[in-house]
């Protein structure tokens, strides 16, 4: 036998009113069911918590001494149950996420800036690494979900697909390429191309589908981060290729996107979660606004 919440909460409320019969109404039980669970603890215990006689109930010593830690361990459990229910209810909590630096530096301002307006109490983490470190984060449990590219899918994942996003043309609007409507893979290789490193998403997309098309700028210089590659753009040291949510970042640097075409490439982006795994009620909330916001960005133009 073991001994429960509900008995503890027995004994405490039994040596708060002393009296056997209003004990068992407030708890909507019997006084034999009320009798049974004090009785089980005291054979648990192996101690007598409660002398009873016809008219009154008295703690003995034994009972004293443990009645501040019984309501102790009663009231932290209903503070916890109530902790529970406020995250249940997304009053309250911590809810952690995982994404793809695009990801994360244009869209997730916007998408926690309206979740906080709907759960204000609820604290938002975001981690935001390459692709194949937030599948890591996210198998690993240290984040809920993740916002992630398809290939970074994984057969433990679960990979709900939300938008194609297509890479485009990033020039500065001086730039000869900036007078078109639209430009071919061909056009590009015709100037200087600043391309991501080998371990980039992006570059491997590229690489996937363009690599033995021969179409695919070979790039005069390389970089980490797309943040640095707009920079690098900004500053007249070539053109690129970003995925369109790429777009919102550095307005200051007055740069000019334009569709690829022959062909037209899109990397597809997503919500990953581990198979079998059920997301928390904020983090179920706050994937639901990411991938609205993710569907708004893509319907954008640009």
């Amino acid at each position: 036998m073991r001994i429960g919440i509900e008995d503890l909460r027995a004994f405490v409320l039994v040596a708060d009113i002393k009296n056997f019969h209003r004990a068992a109404e407030e708890l909507a039980i019997t006084q034999p069911a009320l009798s049974r669970r004090l009785k089980k603890m005291e054979d648990v215990l192996q101690v007598r918590l409660l002398d009873r006689t016809s008219r009154i109930v008295e703690l003995t010593t034994i009972g004293e001494e443990f009645l501040p830690t019984a309501t102790r361990m009663v009231r932290e459990f209903e503070r916890s149950m109530g902790d529970i229910q406020d995250i249940i209810e997304k009053r309250a909590g911590v809810v952690t996420m995982a994404s793809v630096l695009t990801i994360a530096q244009n869209v997730l301002p916007l998408v926690v800036a309206q979740f906080n307006e709907q759960f204000p109490l609820v604290s938002v983490r975001v981690m935001d690494d390459v692709g194949p470190k937030v599948a890591d984060l996210v198998a690993s449990g240290d984040a809920e979900f993740g916002i992630a590219l398809a290939a970074e899918d994984r057969p433990n994942f679960e990979y709900k697909p939300l938008i194609d996003d297509p890479y485009l043309l990033a020039c500065r609007e001086d730039h000869p390429l900036a007078r078109k409507r639209r430009v071919t893979w061909a056009d590009l290789q015709k100037h200087t191309y600043i391309r991501m490193g080998a371990d980039a998403g992006n570059q491997r997309k590229l690489e996937s589908v363009l690599g033995d098309s021969g179409v695919l700028p070979i790039g005069t210089h390389e970089v980490a981060h797309i943040s640095t590659l707009l920079s690098f753009v900004g500053a007249g040291l070539g053109i690129s290729a970003v995925p369109k949510l790429a777009t919102v970042q550095r307005p200051d640097l007055k740069l000019v996107f334009r569709p690829i075409v022959d062909p037209v490439v899109s990397r597809t982006i997503g919500l990953i979660k581990p198979v079998g795994r059920t997301l928390s009620p904020s983090a179920l909330a706050l994937s639901n606004i990411a991938a609205d916001m993710l569907q708004q960005f893509a319907a954008a133009d640009i």
